[in-house]
């Protein structure tokens, strides 16, 4: 039901005063955050804004309250406590808290008691200076009184727990109006694994209408797990996440509120992708429950990891999405629903904190924004305030955003049985029903306040959505074309009616037609629409336009010929061949910006009027396929259309583009000079159809003016000739580069049974030959194969042209690879073949089997006759045999060559 205003206020004001006069816990109870070096953020209004009143300095771990109207109560880092007015409270000192945990507090409401708070906090390592302080978990008592509006620690580290880990969470029980605080600790007698690896155990206090229950629910952690990372309690209480920094693991577990029962469902591992293996520290779910959030580091960088936590059981693996983010640490969910990520630690702050703003949705969706607040003066630290669980479930559920005079379908997830809401949605319109639906008439951002009560408790909700507008088009608009042929018929591109369109985006749909009823039925669409020619002279289209957002208008408008005639002649544009920076392709770079500078100046053109080119005359009526900027292309014809500040066509022309003829370059890259006595000098010839030449050294210095330039030494050089043509001096540089011809030098020439390898030290390219006729190879090096035993004379060449010519002699000799001792007068002796004693004085052959053993030795003459495979006149087996040859020169130079052969019998 849909209420006025005034009928509004007349239902809902006397229940609302009776109901807030009662102790509540509300979602304003999160309202205000401090935390990090005196920052704060306050969430009063649905907005965000940032606070500068904080006095608390924390590395990590924090809370905060507010009272269920919103108003700030305390604050604690787990040493201190702040009231209100940023005082330490009275007797608010000297917690023994562990603020250098993640999560290591947290404030309780008690039940029924506006005037009662407990703070629970914990410490993971003992310390006994300055002050003794034992490890556990801990709570305080602060009541508010007459005496002590401002607050007062009425009981003061009540050690509950001899072990804590920096893990701690809350939520309501509204079956049983109870608080449940969750801590990981080590049980009170150690529980072993089959591995005999200690366990830790979920703790469960309850804080009831009595108070703190000082007699824990303990639950075993089957899993072994280290003691740094948050825990989190999903908002809508089914499922319990913690963070295993030590072995780089986040563990999930189903969890029943009334049951006290936690059950494992799973593990999933920081490796979001390939390679990527993060430690993970901060935590969180979305508001509806669907996705966790975790942030971890690796090296140097920091990232925030989206889990499609409701789909774990149908995607294997899960579904990961993540994004970069320096510096991430904590991650909280507020009551406007987005989630927030501390930045930085005490030794480097930051004094911004990012944002989720639409952490249910997947991927890219979710709308991460780096650094969107400024905390200045103050700055992040590793931690944000803890909170109960709870008051941050309740929200508004909302229809995707949607276009104006489109209802968006609204309703409510909360902790607890709703009895009334009262719905206000910004624009004066007023409803009580439970699931309303509401169309918006303006676009824009809409706020949506709630004021929802629950079993005497009220809570203020809000909700922003986003009302798309249609297309804005005014109507009766005027689509103009410029007859050129004067006979009242034209191209026309009726996607053009866009120009008229305040808030056209490419991505708008349209959808043609000739009369009313077809657009509204859809039906007889035009065409290709974007070559339409027209019927009669202001023709009336009919259009159906569709944002990108899915908001439709139907609508009209006219197309109408407009006569244009127009006697002067757009001159020639020119430019040179290379302007576009390529030779001889026979294209060039076009200004069209200057361009269009002198045809406004030649037609003159009013100021105001847009002047576009065209390629074609169908681009041109149709505005398709616009050139803009620096254009490159081939001698042609330019079209272009001129319109006026209200799209009307006032003409359309053309023009050539002439691109001139190539600068004449006919120089090579390198050239390699001779001594003068052997060759004459090469002389360049820089085009006899450049207009001038201007040939330089490396240092630019000019050293000729003339077309022909002769190569006298070596060195880097550049040759810039001009062209005249069309009136326009085209200019194009050559650089090349003039060696002088190095004389070749032997480096190595080796020889090896049917091989003879040759190679040159030089920078020129050489040929090779064993006959000085026939030449082979190009380069530096060559192989002579399948050649017989012999003497060789080896030949090298130049073939740069200067005809260097070196030669060489070698023995090639070969040394059969097995032979056959079987008086068959083939293969019977194993020996060196080759005219040794034209080259050697001595030669010395020695033969061993395969252990090393000296079976026979050869000289020079010896060696000629080789060996029958005896050796003390024994015959010896088939096998693998080694020999080694030394070889001495006519000087004294000895060379020794070794293999291995094959006995055959």
């Amino acid at each position: 039901m849909f209420l006025t205003k005034r009928e509004a206020i007349k239902h809902v004001v006397l229940p609302l005063l009776f109901l807030l006069s009662l102790n509540g816990f509300s979602q304003n109870e999160t309202n205000h955050w401090y935390f990090g070096k005196n920052a704060g953020l306050d969430f009063s209004s649905g907005e965000v804004d940032v606070l500068t009143d904080g006095n608390m300095v924390t590395p990590a771990g924090c809370s905060s309250i507010s009272d269920f109207n919103g108003n700030l109560m305390f604050y604690s880092n787990g040493q201190n406590i702040w009231n209100r007015n940023h005082q330490i409270m009275n007797n608010g000192n000297d917690l023994v808290g562990d603020i250098e945990g993640v999560q290591t507090s947290i404030i309780i409401p008690k039940p029924n008691d506006s005037s009662t708070y407990y703070i629970f906090y914990t410490r993971e390592n003992a310390v006994t200076s300055p002050t003794v302080m034992p490890a556990g978990v801990y709570y305080s008592e602060i009541r508010f009184n007459a005496q002590n509006p401002l607050g007062i620690v009425v009981l003061k580290n009540q050690r509950i727990a001899n072990t804590a880990t920096s893990r701690l969470a809350a939520i309501y029980d509204n079956d049983s109006d109870t608080y449940k605080v969750l801590f990981v600790t080590k049980p009170n007698a150690p529980i072993l694994n089959q591995n005999g690896e200690e366990l830790f155990v979920f703790r469960i206090f309850n804080v009831s209408q009595t108070g703190v229950n000082l007699t824990p629910i303990l639950i075993t952690i089957n899993e072994v797990i280290g003691t740094s990372g948050p825990l989190k309690i999903s908002p809508d209480g089914k499922h319990i996440a913690l963070v295993d920094a030590m072995n780089m693991n986040i563990y999930t577990y189903k969890y029943n509120l009334s049951l006290d029962s936690v059950i494992f469902y799973k593990r999933l591992n920081s490796i979001p992708a390939f390679g990527l293996l993060l430690t993970p520290y901060g935590l969180e779910f979305s508001q509806d429950s669907k996705m966790l959030y975790y942030t971890g580091s690796a090296g140097s960088e920091a990232y925030i990891v989206q889990v499609q936590f409701s789909r774990l059981e149908d995607m294997d693996p899960p579904g990961y999405y993540y994004f970069v983010e320096r510096q991430a640490r904590f991650l909280q969910l507020a009551r406007n629903g987005k989630i927030y990520v501390s930045k930085g630690d005490l030794n480097l702050p930051s004094n911004q904190i990012s944002v989720i703003s639409k952490p249910e949705k997947a991927g890219s969706d979710c709308l991460f924004q780096s650094g969107v607040f400024s905390l200045v003066p103050g700055s992040s630290t590793k931690g944000l305030p803890n909170f109960i669980v709870s008051s941050l479930r309740n929200r508004i559920i909302v229809s995707e955003d949607t276009c104006i005079n489109t209802p968006f379908d609204f309703s409510l997830d909360m902790y607890a049985p709703i009895i009334s809401v009262q719905w206000d949605f910004g624009d004066g319109n007023f409803s009580n029903d439970l699931n309303p639906s509401h169309a918006f008439t303006t676009p824009g951002f809409q706020k949506i306040k709630a004021t929802v009560v629950t079993q005497n408790r009220t809570f203020v909700l809000y909700k922003t959505v986003i009302v798309f507008p249609p297309p804005l088009l005014p109507p009766n608009q005027v689509l103009t074309q410029c007859d050129t042929d004067n006979d009242g018929f034209s191209i026309f591109n009726l996607e053009n009616i866009s120009d008229f369109i305040s808030n056209a985006n490419l991505d708008f749909q349209y959808y043609f037609y000739n009369d009313s009823q077809d657009a509204q039925n859809d039906t007889n669409r035009i065409p290709n629409p974007n070559q339409y020619t027209n019927r009669s002279n202001l023709e009336e289209i009919f259009v159906k336009i569709i944002t990108e957002k899915g908001c439709p208008l139907i609508t009209s408008f006219f197309i109408e010929n407009r006569t244009t005639t127009s006697t002067t002649q757009i001159p020639n544009f020119y430019t040179c061949e290379n302007s576009d920076g390529i030779l001889n392709n026979l294209e060039g770079q076009f200004d069209l910006s200057a361009i269009e500078s002198d045809i406004i100046t030649l037609l003159s053109i009013p100021t105001g009027y847009e002047v576009n080119f065209y390629s074609s005359f169908l681009d041109a009526q149709t505005k398709l396929n616009q050139k803009t900027g620096l254009y490159i292309a081939s001698s042609g014809v330019l079209w272009i259309r001129v319109e006026d500040e209200n799209n009307t066509c006032n003409g359309i022309f053309s023009f050539n583009i002439v691109v001139n003829s190539p600068i004449e370059i006919n120089i090579e890259n390198i050239y390699t000079i001779c001594d003068s006595s052997i060759q004459a000098p090469i002389v360049l010839d820089g085009g006899i159809n450049n207009t001038s030449w201007t040939w330089k050294d490396r240092n630019d210095v000019v050293l000729s003016n003339q077309r022909f330039f002769s190569l006298t030494e070596d060195g880097r050089f550049s040759v810039v000739l001009e062209k005249l043509e069309n009136g326009i001096i085209c200019t194009e540089t050559k650089r090349f580069i003039v060696r002088n011809a190095e004389v070749p030098v032997l480096k190595e020439i080796s020889s090896d049974n049917n091989e003879i390898f040759i190679s040159i030290e030089g920078t020129g390219n050489y040929e090779f030959s064993i006959d000085n006729i026939s030449y082979f190879g190009s380069g530096n090096s060559h192989t002579f194969q399948n050649l017989e035993p012999g003497i060789y004379t080896i030949y090298v060449k130049d073939v740069t042209g200067c005809n260097y010519l070196i030669k060489d002699n070698v023995l090639l000799i070969k040394s059969p690879s097995y032979f056959t001792p079987n008086n068959d007068g083939i293969n019977d002796y194993w020996r060196i073949h080759g005219p040794l004693d034209d080259f050697y004085s001595s030669v010395e052959v020695n033969l061993f089997d395969r252990f090393g053993n000296l079976l026979h030795s050869m000289n020079l003459i010896e060696s000629n006759i080789g060996w029958d495979g005896t050796s003390k006149n024994k015959m010896l087996p088939a096998s693998d045999y080694w020999y080694k040859v030394t070889f001495k020169d006519f000087n004294d130079n000895t060379i020794t060559k070794r293999g291995h052969f094959s006995l055959i019998r």
